[in-house]
């Protein structure tokens, strides 16, 4: 029955994506709705080798092969924005983003169905504009995407944009919410909220700005969240903390995160990011970063890596190189290091 259920999964995805883009193609182009259809595909090389790989790695893979739905309705009051993902071997395919935005104004929304919960920066800035191929260490990724309802806005007059919601709280291929492993009642939900000031309006969530801004532009985030955080229950409280930048071809990021998970006993985990970048022309932009991790009493990781990215057409074409030095240090202080090259193009159409 399963692989049964599996197959009619995976067969409607393909008749959905070729609805949409039928829908597309015939979509009304009166000012009341629009529509569009589009994918991204990133392909990567990566070269691996260190203590980690008892022969070094060379590989060709597609990373990413995602179609994408979205558009308006209602006179632009609604946005709707459908993001699947398939697998490496478009056998099956996996609704990633599904997602509901009614303005009521500028400074209230309402988003609802499955996005990603509103924490970090790095996580909630889109991989397509991301200066580097991968997050670095220190992005400790405690939530993903999850299904929920939440309420957003920007209130100009004190320069705040803000994203306050309640989340189920599980994995996103959990089929209900109601019990845990263990058949116990598990209705614990996750609460997670997030605020930027930005003095000089707003920043927005986009690294990879090809180009050379002239005008300094800032922002400071927080983020806060606390309940449910998987299938078992377990309790989570994380907070973190962003300082964002660019003027006249640099771009800045400084990210703490902070994560406390209590599953029999609390275990706490932080993690930094630093980065730099630096437009040599409007087309060619040099990378540095520095990332840790460290769980206390614990493992810790670190990370070094210079990159370099051509924007082709900005962000819709563009080829990505990173060497990274990695150092991983076990809860008996044994270190391994390995070295990292990832080669990366990215098409989007």
């Amino acid at each position: 029955m399963e692989r049964i259920i599996s197959f009619m999964q995976n067969g409607l995805t393909v008749i959905f994506t070729l609805f949409l883009f039928i829908m597309n193609v015939n979509a009304d182009t009166s000012k009341s709705t629009t529509s569009n259809v589009g994918a991204v595909v990133r392909i990567l090389y990566s070269n691996l080798r260190g203590d980690a790989y008892n022969n070094p790695v060379s590989s060709f893979d597609l990373q990413h092969v995602r179609p994408l739905w979205k558009g308006t309705l209602l006179d632009g009051k609604l946005e709707y924005k459908l993001l699947l993902g398939l697998d490496k071997n478009f056998k099956s395919a996996q609704v990633l983003d599904a997602i509901g935005d009614y303005k009521i104004s500028k400074a209230v929304g309402l988003r609802f169905g499955q996005y990603k919960v509103p924490f970090d920066r790095q996580f909630l800035t889109s991989f397509t504009a991301t200066q580097f191929i991968e997050s670095g260490v220190g992005s400790l990724k405690p939530f993903k995407r999850d299904r929920g309802v939440s309420v957003q806005g920007r209130i100009d007059k004190i320069l705040l944009g803000y994203a306050v919601g309640v989340f189920n709280g599980t994995a996103i291929t959990t089929r209900y919410n109601a019990k845990n492993e263990a058949g116990k009642d598990a209705q614990k939900h996750l609460f997670a909220g997030r605020i930027t000031l930005d003095p000089q309006g707003d920043y927005g969530y986009k690294l990879a700005l090809p180009g050379k801004a002239e005008k300094l532009k800032t922002t400071l985030g927080f983020g806060l969240a606390t309940g449910q955080i998987n299938n078992d229950t377990t309790d989570v409280t994380a907070f973190c903390v962003d300082v964002a930048g660019r003027v006249k071809g640099f771009t800045t990021l400084v990210e703490y995160q902070n994560l406390q998970i209590k599953v029999q006993e609390k275990v706490s985990t932080t993690g930094l990011t630093a980065q730099a970048g630096y437009f040599l022309n409007k087309q060619l932009e040099t990378l540095g970063r520095y990332s840790t991790k460290k769980v206390k009493g614990g493992a810790s990781k670190g990370e070094i890596t210079f990159g370099v990215n051509y924007y082709f057409d900005d962000n819709n074409a563009k080829l990505q190189l990173n060497y990274s030095r990695l150092e991983n240090i076990s809860t008996s202080n044994v270190k391994t290091k390995d070295n990292q090259i990832l080669l990366l193009y990215q098409l989007i159409f």
